[in-house]
């Protein structure tokens, strides 16, 4: 896949699958390159391009700038989640036990109106969703590491949110030696491709495709 940046000018070949680099060292371009890709994730705006075999490239995007970005609790997530679930309850013998045990909540609260003072009326319908939300059925959370994180995370993002592109904005200070390892593993079974923002170079165990763009906006591979 290939990313064009239009207001440098700049031309990358994306290695899918794979772990990528670009380096600017000019700390305004750093700033104003990770403001208008993450826009554009977001749909707001175009100063990127990819080649046309990618149109959708940034809908399939993941900005990370931090730990807090690794969360789990989006709206959009949860929402996917539910839909997963349901697919998946539909076709087990859980269904039929929640239907059952539905059938015992509706019968136990029309017998409400024998012990109460008041006459009150309620939803009788079932669905799935009504019971995933009142049970506040959620992915839950795990420890570790940002690259732990990071990997579990995407997993979820990838499986559920057709997020296959992560792009790591100067996340190396929570990176282990040991990390950039694991992180190409994942990218390689799974089919992930990650793209490291920096605003200076750093040695890495991994020999990743790496484009830099020093202070004068010169461009070097």
């Amino acid at each position: 896949m290939k990313l064009i940046y239009n207001p440098l000018g700049f031309s990358m070949d994306i290695i899918e699958a794979g772990q990528n680099v670009v380096v600017l060292e000019n700390n305004d371009e750093f700033e104003k390159f990770i403001f208008r890709l993450s826009a554009q994730i977001e749909g707001s705006e175009e100063n990127f391009l990819t080649d046309e075999d990618n149109p959708s490239a940034f809908k399939r995007m993941k900005m990370v700038t931090s730990p807090f970005d690794l969360c789990i609790t989006e709206r959009e997530i949860q929402k996917k989640l539910y839909l997963h679930l349901q697919e998946e309850i539909e076709v087990t013998p859980i269904i039929e036990k929640l239907i059952n045990a539905h059938s015992e909540i509706v019968e136990s609260l029309e017998n409400l109106n024998v012990y109460s003072d008041f006459e009150v009326d309620f939803d009788e319908n079932f669905t799935l969703t009504s019971v995933l939300k009142n049970m506040n059925v959620r992915l839950k959370c795990i420890e570790g590491s940002f690259c732990t994180k990071l990997i579990f995370v995407g997993d979820v993002c990838h499986k559920l949110l057709d997020k296959d592109i992560w792009v790591l904005c100067n996340c190396d200070a929570y990176l282990q030696e040991e990390d950039y390892e694991h992180i190409e593993k994942w990218c390689s079974y799974n089919k992930i491709t990650m793209l490291f923002v920096r605003n200076q170079q750093i040695s890495s165990p991994i020999n990743a495709n790496e484009y830099i763009i020093d202070k004068d906006l010169c461009i070097l591979h």
